[in-house]
């Protein structure tokens, strides 16, 4: 997917999305509610985390394919992408310019 079809997601779509970037293989729900919980002490149940991966489904970060009863999702969207799309909004919101990053001033 290219940069510039990168919605802006939640707080909470964000860590789902974590989890999805670090694993290496397709998680399922339960995998991903369970690994959410535990990384981030979250006290979500499969429900919360299934409203999170429709969003990020409909906003096309996600695929999901079936195995038997089971659901599985993939990132549309790499971590790479969704930080280069989201790292220059970031330093706007902070006021920090490209100038002061390359001159290693920002932190001053």
């Amino acid at each position: 997917m290219e940069n510039n079809n990168i919605t802006e997601i939640t707080d909470c779509e964000r860590l789902v999305m974590l989890v999805i970037w670090d694993a290496s293989e397709d998680l399922s729900m339960q995998e991903i509610c369970t690994e959410c919980n535990q990384r981030f002490d979250k006290n979500w149940t499969t429900q919360t985390a299934s409203t999170f991966l429709a969003r990020l489904r409909q906003r096309n970060y996600l695929s999901m394919k079936r195995n038997g009863r089971t659901f599985y999702y993939t990132p549309l969207v790499t971590k790479q992408a969704y930080i280069e799309n989201y790292m220059p909004q970031l330093l706007k919101l902070l006021g920090i310019s490209r100038e002061n990053i390359l001159s290693s001033n920002w932190l001053d």
